[in-house]
């Protein structure tokens, strides 16, 4: 199976163990990566959580980024203290994952296993185009998943329906369909829409599929209704929902402006590292100073504009220069954007322990694309380099 592409919702829980019920570390899995969750006692601000991983069965720890201590009440993400990631692993495969707060004896072990990228399929029924939403109640089993095969059909309700497809299912594969104008025109509830609207079940694929035109016009803005979907659900027992090499593109109305609270809710420490930020003019602003954005924290980034007081303390202000042949291929959905080996920004990145890969040297390049690496791809089926 290709790997996959994008994931709408990372939803999971694995086994663990831990020095204690209260202060027990989470791990939430999927196909390439393991989500870490830990409050341990005396866990404090400047106290760093220590991440060491291994395959299970194998001698060699890896070390993994320090997760930092931000706790954020009264949020969605207050589920810990401390929270990370660790990337680049291998599907369906056991890691053993060591914690430590820094500079004392706590420590806490647990196991987890990543995805299997295999899906067994079973009965697979083909469907049709029409013009009505189609509803997927008939589930599939763990080892036998139900395969709806909508390649090659059309839904298109349009704007009579508030769906296309509706999901009460479990283990089932949704694959191929061209799905277009879900969002009734006459529903001027505030209730979100969804062009896939998942009401109940867990394990659920949506794969290769084109959708366009959903949503709704809210008449007291003018703009769409807010968070009009091309995928939905607020099921509480949804799990395991993975969308790869899907096309959304073309909403039928815009949506209003994004608005940031005025209130810390990012990681404390840098949270933007090894960009560049390339302007036209270095006039202009490579960073805002509004209120809004009070705790945006940047370092280590290769910029040619202004930036807020006390911003890039690691930062190299200068004009990058790339490597030759660099831009976007749009033929074949391929792009070179490295650095020339004489710019700026070569070899002044900060190492991000799991997260770096495949720079020579001490330090990598600041950007996304390293030297010496192959082109980068894009698109819905698009891999890593």
């Amino acid at each position: 199976m290709k790997k996959i592409a994008g994931l709408l919702a990372l939803l999971g829980l694995c086994a663990l163990s831990s020095h204690g019920v209260e202060s027990g570390p989470l791990a939430i899995p999927t196909f390439h990566c393991l989500g870490i969750y830990w409050s341990p006692p005396g866990g404090a601000a400047g106290k760093d959580v220590l991440v060491r991983f291994r395959q299970q069965g194998t001698a060699e720890w890896k070390t993994g980024l320090p997760m930092r201590y931000n706790p954020i009440p009264k949020t969605e993400e207050d589920l810990a203290d401390y929270r990370g990631s660790i990337v680049h692993l291998a599907p369906a495969t056991t890691y053993e994952i060591q914690l430590t707060l820094a500079d004392t004896p706590t420590t806490a072990t647990l196991t987890a296993t990543t995805w299997s990228e295999r899906f067994p399929e079973g009965v697979v029924e083909r469907v049709a185009s029409r013009e009505t939403p189609l509803a997927i109640t008939a589930s599939g089993a763990p080892g036998v998943w139900r395969v709806y095969d909508g390649r090659g059909a059309t839904i298109d309700v349009r704007h009579q329906h508030d769906a296309c497809i509706t999901i009460n299912a479990s283990n089932v594969i949704v694959r191929g369909f061209t799905l277009k104008g879900a969002g009734a025109a006459g529903n001027t509830k505030k209730g979100i829409i969804g062009a896939i609207r998942i009401e109940g079940g867990r394990d659920i694929v949506i794969e290769d599929c084109d959708i366009s035109d959903w949503g709704r016009l809210n008449p007291k803005t003018g703009f769409g209704f807010d968070y009009d979907a091309a995928l939905f659900s607020n099921c509480k027992t949804l799990r395991r929902l993975i969308v790869q090499r899907c096309k959304l593109h073309h909403p039928a109305f815009d949506g209003s402006t994004w608005y940031e609270p005025k209130y810390p809710t990012h990681t404390m420490g840098p949270q933007y590292i090894n960009n560049i930020l390339h302007l036209r003019s270095a006039d202009g602003r490579c960073q805002s100073e509004a209120k809004q954005n009070c705790d945006n924290s940047f370092d280590f980034d290769l910029f040619n504009g202004k930036v807020p007081e006390g911003s890039e303390a690691h930062g190299v202000r200068g004009e990058p220069r790339y490597a030759a042949g660099a831009g976007f291929d749009a033929a074949k959905n391929r792009g070179i954007f490295q650095l020339d080996s004489a710019s700026p920004g070569v070899g002044a990145g900060e190492p991000l322990p799991n997260f770096s890969a495949g720079y020579t040297g001490k330090m990598p390049d600041i950007g996304a694309h390293q030297r010496g690496t192959p082109p980068m791809r894009f698109g819905v089926s698009a891999r890593e380099p």
